[in-house]
């Protein structure tokens, strides 16, 4: 893993990371607009796109949980940081299982794993992330690093 400095404002892109795929989780159960704990880590394209898509899932009456002994893990691949930007190449192993809010029928329960690029921004007082790009996926659990 590269990192062009070892600092504070690493660790708190780590923090963010980390903590944005909790609230990720926590966030679609049910989808839950007014939650600031999870709409405080975005920004920009990155926030319009996770508002978009919970309102797409509350239209569809769908939710999102980790089943039981879920393997959900992401990993820090390469994190690069330039001024007040940063970029994170990351690897997720999902396995967040979609059901209907109404009823609990699963609508899917497919496992992928997905290699993301995320790009933060340092404010004021904190970094937030402000996009994030699919640049790989596959089904089930595998290395991102091939």
């Amino acid at each position: 893993m590269a990192t062009t400095r070892g600092t504070d404002d690493e660790q708190q892109i780590r923090n963010v990371i980390d903590e944005y795929w909790k609230e990720w989780v926590l966030v679609a159960n049910p989808p839950d607009l007014q939650r600031s704990s999870y709409f405080d880590l975005l920004s920009g394209n990155a926030r319009d796109a996770e508002i978009e898509e919970l309102q797409k899932k509350i239209a569809l009456n769908e939710s999102r949980r980790l089943p039981e002994g879920s393997v959900f893990t992401h990993t820090i691949m390469n994190l690069e940081i330039t001024g007040i930007s940063a970029v994170v190449l990351e690897c997720l192993v999902d396995d967040a299982v979609v059901f209907d809010t109404t009823d609990g029928t699963i609508r899917n329960k497919a496992v992928g794993t997905s290699k993301f690029e995320t790009h933060l921004i340092k404010g004021s007082d904190r970094w937030t992330i402000s996009e994030s790009f699919t640049v790989g996926s596959w089904d089930g659990v595998r290395p991102c690093d091939a």
